[in-house]
């Protein structure tokens, strides 16, 4: 059991530390995400913001 929660919380982090890269990467198109995106409304507001950067 201890073994899943140890690969749990390395999934996480992971998830995590990608989310920020992406992050940064729209900032340095000019896209901000803002500084607190809930992990469920990421996907939706990365559409919305590459919906208006094509708009």
């Amino acid at each position: 059991m201890k073994l899943l929660l140890a690969h749990r919380r390395t999934l996480k982090r992971k998830l995590m530390d990608i989310e920020t890269e992406v992050r940064h990467s729209l900032k340095m198109f000019g896209l901000m995400a803002g500084q607190r995106v809930q992990r469920s409304s990421f996907a939706d507001g990365g559409q919305a913001l590459s919906a208006t950067a094509t708009a």
